[in-house]
């Protein structure tokens, strides 16, 4: 859920420590209304624009004004002050411009770069200025790269995964070189996406793409021919160590306590049960023990990942905006950070963990854990959170929450929660599309999706009735990502 304010030739008043806004106060003792300064209050550091707040006042009236006047001030507010509660994480906005940018890297120098894949470009970034520039915009032959991902080595050299060119190596002059069209069976170069260096110097390579320019550019997303590789410092070989995989994204090595690799880890993209694989390292660009090292949510996209300084396994989600956590052993997800763009709030939520600075615990009374869904932000700066499996919760900025209620009016269990929206007089809109919260289990409504061979004719009613003939009634669960068969349908029959 997203939302988008666009204002122009806008007039903001900011009003620093004020703890009411001064127009509304005005309007509301011109309406005759008691208690103003409770009904305009806004929290500190809060912006209002002041042309919504013209066009959205101007013709309140009548008994309800007091609500209407409070609806205004969170329809106007521009939300600085969810923006403030997130910057308490110490997160700073370097780049404005909407350009997808990945593969960040600071050199040992202390430069820091990173990719323009749609604009072929690497760029320096000056964190001072807040100003990046182009550095280098590699090219071979004639065929334009498509950088995906950068590593900086002891020299301070960058290395390049370049969905177009392969390997690359860049000096600190902006200088290149294409490090080999062949790997060691003499078999052109894959199209790379990620790579890391492990301790001992060998670089490993991620590469969902088709083979290098000049071939046409393909990639594994649906047919699995992505490939794995590992560079060899030593011998200066690139060797193919694992192939036949659907679109492989994000890499990590982990080491034992001697410094020594132990473990690949990467993502499979595009897949919908979301794979983490493993390999034993037995060697120098030597692996073996093909292995499920965890997953993510059914539909996950996989991107990049790394080690945390306490080994826990950081996997992002490119889909949902979400941080998976997993300790060093795999399994089963530890925890997820949660990030709203929309409203600029992080939350960091970890399974048995306590309430840390930055870290915001969901967990209900009787132990179930949350799955936090939506966020919004009212007037008196407590976020209001949409669970799948605790409902509705009420959350304070120094991370304590409540649960807002177990029944609904009806004395029914409420159900899980998704998506959730103020309207101007205040009151909370949620949508609801899983089953009873805990302790009930964790119930998600099925999707149901046609077999791709469906002959249509005029159906009669496009609400209740699909007319077809041969229909397959296929079932999708989330939990369990094989197509089921669930029945066949004749001509006429009736979806619910």
């Amino acid at each position: 859920m997203k939302t988008g304010w666009v204002f122009v030739c806008m007039t903001l008043l900011e009003f620093g420590l004020t703890s009411k806004y001064r127009p509304c106060k005005a309007r509301c003792r011109s309406l005759g209304l008691r208690k103003c300064f409770k009904i305009c209050r806004i929290a500190t550091g809060d912006t209002i624009a002041l042309p919504c707040w013209k066009n959205c006042s101007v013709s309140i009236n009548g008994s309800n004004a007091a609500n209407d006047l409070r609806g205004c001030i969170q329809q106007c507010r521009v939300g600085k002050t969810c923006e403030t509660a997130s910057n308490k994480t110490g997160f700073i906005k370097i780049l404005k411009d909407k350009m997808l940018r990945e593969g960040p890297v600071f050199t040992k120098d202390g430069h820091f770069y990173i990719v323009l894949p749609l604009a072929g470009e690497i760029s320096r970034v000056d964190l001072e200025k807040k100003q990046a520039s182009t550095f280098v915009a590699p090219s071979v032959n004639g065929f334009d790269g498509i950088p995906a991902g950068l590593q900086c080595d002891a020299e301070n050299n960058i290395w390049v995964a370049d969905a177009r060119l392969g390997l690359l190596k860049v000096m600190q002059n902006g200088s290149f070189q294409q490090v080999a069209t062949k790997d060691n069976q003499n078999e052109t170069i894959q199209g790379c996406n990620d790579l890391i260096f492990d301790y001992h110097g060998n670089l490993w390579i991620t590469a969902p793409v088709g083979p290098i320019a000049p071939n046409n550019l393909t990639d594994s997303r649906k047919d699995p021919f992505g490939s794995v590789y590992c560079y060899n410092m030593t011998t200066s070989e690139i060797i193919k160590v694992a192939t036949g995989i659907l679109f492989p994204n994000g890499i990590a090595v982990q080491h034992d306590s001697n410094g020594t690799p132990k473990k690949l880890i990467f993502g499979s993209s595009y897949n919908i049960t979301a794979l983490l694989w493993s390999f034993d390292i037995v060697g120098p660009c030597q692996i073996e023990n093909k292995q499920v090292w965890g997953n993510l949510p059914a539909k996950s996209n996989i991107d990049g990942i790394d080690y945390d300084e306490k080994g826990n396994l950081i996997v992002t989600d490119f889909g949902s905006s979400m941080l998976f956590v997993f300790d060093p052993n795999g399994g089963s997800v530890l925890g997820h950070r949660f990030t709203t763009i929309g409203s600029h709030i992080s939350l960091k939520l970890k399974a048995r963990a306590s309430s840390q600075a930055g870290t915001l615990v969901i967990r209900s009374a009787d132990w179930f854990d949350g799955i936090p869904v939506g966020l919004q932000c009212d007037l008196e700066n407590n976020i209001w959170v949409t669970d799948a499996r605790l409902g509705l919760l009420k959350m304070k900025q120094d991370g304590s929450f409540k649960q807002v209620a177990t029944k609904d009016n009806q004395n029914e269990t409420m159900q899980g929660c998704n998506d959730l929206i103020f309207d101007y007089h205040g009151n909370l809109w949620i949508t609801a599309p899983y089953g009873p919260i805990a302790p009930h289990n964790f119930h998600i409504q099925k999707r149901v999706e046609f077999a791709p061979r469906v002959e249509d004719t005029a159906p009669s009613n496009l609400s209740l009735m699909i007319d077809i003939r041969e229909l397959l009634l296929l079932l999708r669960v989330i939990d369990d990502p094989k197509f089921i068969q669930v029945a066949e349908l004749d001509a006429s029959s009736e979806v619910i």
